[in-house]
């Protein structure tokens, strides 16, 4: 049976769709206002440009190497990545260089599967941070809000992986920066594979 040029076209296109789009996105540098602006505008940019095409089998690939940074905005990229993936498009994350704080939870929360790690990556798991000054009832009021913050990163990172609370409290107990190899990340299941 002969196909018409019309079916031919669109199979064309269909086909021609994916390459065609630059699913690459970079997180280079610290997690704050700015950067978390610019990343949360290219992946809903190119979410949306997926979405637009009928791309088949969207993907995303974010690459982070970041030192870590602001809490808040590290939540704000993580519930845009979980949006997309909610989409059907696929959220690969690679960690190169290094992966520190805030960039652990943006490794480990693309898509089971897809979650991507180089070799010599060296990451790092801390206590939340928070630089208060300020009146009595401020502070307290503040250090209320770090706890709660304490509490989230913690459960975040236990829903990613497959360490328990107990493992990540007894980490913080250290007191200081904990460093981890690659391998490590993949045995925490933070990371699936080596890139």
């Amino acid at each position: 049976m002969q196909k018409n040029i019309k079916q031919l076209e669109k199979e064309l296109i269909s086909q021609l769709k994916g390459p065609l789009i630059d699913t690459n996105i970079f997180l280079f540098g610290e997690v704050n206002g700015k950067s978390s602006l610019e990343l949360i505008a290219d992946l809903l940019t190119l979410a949306n440009e997926l979405v637009d095409n009928e791309v088949k089998d969207p993907y995303i690939t974010l690459y982070i190497n970041t030192e870590g940074g602001e809490i808040y905005e590290m939540y704000a990229i993580q519930d845009v990545i979980d949006h997309i993936k909610k989409q059907g498009i696929v959220v690969q994350t690679v960690g190169l260089g290094q992966v520190m704080s805030a960039g652990l939870i943006l490794l480990a929360c693309g898509s089971k599967g897809q979650r991507y790690i180089g070799k010599k990556t060296r990451l790092m798991f801390h206590e939340v941070s928070n630089g208060v000054s300020g009146t009595f009832d401020h502070i307290k009021t503040e250090f209320s809000e770090t706890l709660y913050l304490q509490n989230k990163y913690i459960e975040s990172i236990v829903a990613l992986s497959k360490k328990s609370k107990t493992f990540y409290k007894k980490l913080l107990d250290k007191k200081n920066n904990q460093y981890f190899t690659a391998e490590e990340a993949i045995e925490w299941g933070l990371a699936d594979r080596y890139l």
